[in-house]
Formats: structure tokens, C-alpha cells, sequence
């Protein structure tokens, strides 16, 4: 039985539409929050990524529902020499704010930066049917060191410094860019924007995803690249990051371990399973001193106290660490305790 297109929003999204409202191509995109994109500025140029689903929302006669189509779309808009590109996301009137921005004449892009930005956002706002969530990234051929966010929630065009996200962000992808990016060429940057888009993918359950377009723009030019979400670039840059991951997880878990003895259970810091001696252990390795020594200097710090159960050990760097100190004139007491 096909399904309805109110029942394709409630079972994507797990909320009942309500009844008072049209069902539009444009609403169904602000409560899906369908679009996912980045933009990194590398240290040779800029990368802005995009996936490509989009719903597409056939009207039908009056007072009948109409239908719901998926479809995959390049949600960027270019000028006609490609001097200008955007990349939109939120509802309909991102796109009509992007192709207002690659419309702008060739002379406006000969102007300062600052100039520059107050004609994009002027043309983001001559827009008038946009909704609150609307994005736009601005990138230019002639400028590699600079991309632009042109937003209907902000008073101005701002600077992307290092890297942005946009779209829906209700998804813990957009983090993996605060975390792991660094400015570097934009070749070292691909993998980055692929598993970010990637994760974003898998995070929103179907909303995200139908493949990645990413823009590469540096000296040699303007590149483009268009992605399966199973493609083999997308799958290395995933698997990658996976097994860099469990390795690092594992090589920590390596390192705690959790010692019971009698009632007492520990979670310490082995250290590689570090030797720990008795105090008396501790005393003859030290040179013969007398276990009261070992007990002074473990009350003034100059060795490591541990406790295993409710034995006082000390560990083998210790020891090692006040021997070197020996080698400095007065670094050791003597036996008696006194330097």
C-alpha cells in the first residue's frame, strides 16, 4: 500500500504533523533538516563538501495530499564562469539566496573584502520568501584564503576562518571537525570532509546522505568530485578512522589494570606492569639502607608510596629515579637519614 506523505514525515521524523498545516516541498525540508555540508580552508586552498538527498513534494489537486518523491540534487549554485560558487542548505530559499550571489556582476568582486561581503549578504537578502535557517557558503576562484557563511539569522556575511558545518546540526559529525582539523594542504583535508559527511550520513537515519559532492579549489584550478556513500574513498576514509580508533582504545585499556586482593580492588595505572617492591626489597636494592630510611623517604617524597591490599610497595622507576639523583652532590641522604 503506498504510503502517504504526512505517514513518510512521521516515520522519519517520529512526530505527528499537525493538521492546521500545508504539507510543502519547503516545510518538509526545514522539519526534516535534510542538508549536511562542510567547509575547510586548507593551507593551499578550500574544500566545501555537500550530500545530496533532497525530498521532492508533488502538489495534487486542492484539498487532496499531494506526493513525496526522493530525489539527488548538487546543492551548489555557480556563476556562469564559475568564478563564484555557494553551497546552500536549510529550505527553499537557500538556493534562491545562493543563485542570487553567483548572479552578482563580474566588476563586484573588484572591490576590498569588506565591500565584498556587504554585496553578498545584500543579495542573500534581497530574498524575500526565506526561512529563519537559511545557509549559504560563499566561496570565490580568485580567492584562495578566504570562504564566506551568508546566513538568514545574521546581520552580516561572516569570514569561515578554519573550517564550518552547516545544515542540520543535531548530529555529533559536525565535531569531528573541531577535533581532527588542522591546516594543512587540501589534498590531507579530503578524507576529513568524507568521513564527516559520512558520519552525518549514518547519524541521521536516512534524512542525510544519496552520495557527496565535494568542490576542491586551489591554484591548479576548480575540481569536483562526486561520491557513492559506498564508494571506495568514502568506505577507506571510514574504515581508517575506525581502526585508528579501536587501536588507540585498546592501547589504553592496555595500560589499566584491575587488581583485586582480599576485599580491596584497585584500578590503577600499571604502567606496563611495573616491578613494585617491598620496602624491604626496596631497602637492600637502595644499597643496603635500613627499612626506616625507605619509610622516611617515603614520607618526604623522595620515593613513590603505592598500596597494593594494605602493603606500602614502591615501584621500580622510583627507586631508578632516586639513584640517579644520587649522582648530584647531597641528592641522597645518607643512611642515617640526614644529608
Amino acid at each position: 500500500m503506498r504510503e502517504l506523505p504526512f505517514q513518510t514525515f512521521e516515520r522519519l521524523t517520529g512526530k505527528q504533523w499537525p493538521v492546521s498545516k500545508a504539507l510543502t516541498e519547503s516545510c518538509l525540508e526545514e522539519e526534516l533538516d535534510m542538508t549536511f555540508q562542510v567547509a575547510l580552508l586548507g593551507s593551499d586552498g578550500v574544500i566545501v563538501g555537500s550530500d545530496r538527498k533532497q525530498i521532492h513534494y508533488t502538489p495534487s489537486t486542492p484539498g487532496a495530499l499531494g506526493a513525496l518523491q526522493p530525489d539527488l540534487i548538487t546543492k551548489f549554485s555557480r556563476s556562469k564562469n564559475d568564478e563564484v560558487v555557494c553551497a546552500f542548505a536549510g529550505e527553499g530559499g537557500s538556493r534562491l539566496m545562493a543563485d542570487a550571489i553567483v548572479s552578482l556582476p563580474e566588476c563586484s568582486m573588484e572591490v576590498t573584502d569588506v565591500e565584498w561581503r556587504i554585496a553578498i549578504k545584500k543579495a542573500g537578502e534581497s530574498v524575500k520568501e526565506k526561512g529563519p535557517k537559511e545557509e549559504v557558503i560563499v566561496v570565490r576562484k580568485d580567492n584562495l584564503q578566504r570562504a564566506y557563511l551568508v546566513a538568514s539569522y545574521s546581520v552580516a556575511a561572516t569570514e569561515i576562518r578554519s573550517h564550518i558545518a552547516t545544515g542540520n546540526q543535531g548530529y555529533p559529525a559536525r565535531f569531528l571537525l573541531c577535533h581532527f582539523y588542522e591546516k594543512r594542504p587540501i589534498a590531507e583535508l579530503i578524507n576529513l570532509a568524507l568521513l564527516t559527511l559520512r558520519c552525518a550520513a549514518i547519524e541521521s537515519e536516512g534524512r542525510i546522505g544519496g552520495g557527496f559532492d565535494l568542490l576542491m579549489l586551489d591554484a591548479s584550478g576548480m575540481r569536483w568530485r562526486q561520491y557513492r556513500e559506498d564508494d571506495a574513498a568514502v568506505l577507506e576514509a571510514w574504515e581508517s578512522f575506525e581502526l585508528s580508533a579501536k587501536t588507540a582504545l585498546r592501547h589504553t585499556k592496555k595500560r589499566f589494570k584491575r587488581i583485586r586482593i582480599g576485599d580491596d580492588e584497585l584500578a590503577k595505572e600499571t604502567r606496563g606492569l611495573e616491578p613494585l617492591y617491598s620496602v624491604e626489597e626496596a631497602a637492600k636494592r637502595l644499597g643496603g639502607v635500613s627499612k626506616f630510611t625507605v619509610y622516611a623517604w617515603l614520607n618526604r617524597g623522595l620515593l613513590e608510596r603505592t598500596r597494593v591490599g594494605g602493603r606500602v610497595m614502591v615501584r621500580e622507576s622510583s627507586l631508578l629515579k632516586l639513584l640517579e639523583q644520587g649522582d648530584e652532590p647531597g641528592a641522597i641522604p645518607n643512611k642515617g637519614g640526614t644529608r
